[in-house]
């Protein structure tokens, strides 16, 4: 089970006791995974809020059917939930847009980092080639 994985089942209370406590003591030694179980708390948290129906009740059940009333209430709490960010950021709203946008900088940066490096790492091989076919076509001619 990956790192994120273990946060989701944690947040979601599906870990053992036995595996709870030891991702609880992997919590108090680790800042960097706190911070994440945090944030990902604060944005279950936030989207919960804003619905009005119980999804913590609908489980991965492949005979599992929404009501159409029940399809029309989700897509309802979805607008409103649109609408209400887009136009009104309360506190905890202004938090997750800074949070998610941290996380697509953080990403971001990272991607475009490791890309500067093979670009670099590529122009100094091509400028290496030319200067070596140059020098071994000028020394043929010659």
């Amino acid at each position: 089970m990956n790192t994120q994985e273990k946060i989701e089942f944690y947040l979601e209370g599906k870990l053992s006791q036995e595996e709870k406590k030891i991702f609880e003591d992997e919590l108090a030694n680790n800042k960097e995974l706190a911070n994440e179980v945090n944030q990902r708390k604060l944005l279950l948290d936030s989207i919960s809020a804003s619905l009005t129906y119980p999804s913590g009740e609908i489980n991965n059940d492949e005979n599992f059917n929404l009501t159409p009333a029940q399809n029309v209430q989700i897509e309802e709490d979805i607008i409103k939930f649109h609408h209400n960010y887009v136009t009104h950021e309360s506190e905890d709203e202004v938090k997750l847009k800074n949070l998610i946008k941290k996380i697509i900088n953080k990403t971001c940066k990272f991607k475009w980092r490791k890309i500067k490096v093979i670009m670099s790492i590529s122009a100094g091989i091509i400028f290496i080639l030319i200067i070596f076919f140059s020098l071994v076509y000028f020394g043929i001619s010659r």
